[in-house]
């Protein structure tokens, strides 16, 4: 077993040997950062490249609008429909922004009870096609 003062030995020389590798590694991030430092001022001295001019080029043939055959944009040469102002007070009453919070859902509640209602119709309808048809008659 290694006495009290052997291992004091080895203690300092291994103390010795760390702070030499960290005075290393101190001395070598200096360098790099003095390095980089005098590079930056270079790129700073150096005189701005002027920007190379664009060719230009051609139009490209055969060019397709794909928003027009998507039916996203109306040709040049149709004007807008108009709406009626009936149709534009209902419609107005369904726009988020034009209506308060409690109006605008109390709107499409009263326009789900219309659907339902019209689709109950449909499906009594479907279920005696014969009733349906003497009505039109008489």
């Amino acid at each position: 077993m290694p006495s009290y003062a052997e291992n004091m030995i080895k203690f300092q020389h291994q103390l010795r040997h760390n702070s030499t590798d960290v005075s290393n590694y101190v001395g070598d991030l200096n360098a790099f950062k003095s390095e980089m430092d005098k590079k930056e001022k270079a790129k700073k001295v150096e005189k701005p490249k002027a920007a190379p001019q664009k060719k230009k080029l051609p139009p490209i043939r055969n060019k397709v609008d794909i928003s027009e055959s998507w039916g996203m944009t109306q040709p040049k040469n149709k004007s807008t429909p108009q709406v009626d102002k009936e149709t534009e007070k209902k419609l107005k009453g369904y726009r988020r922004d034009n209506t308060a919070m409690p109006d605008y859902y109390k709107a499409w509640d009263k326009l789900a009870a219309n659907i339902d209602e019209e689709s109950d119709d449909e499906v009594e309808a479907a279920k005696n096609p014969v009733k349906e048809k003497d009505k039109e008659f008489s």
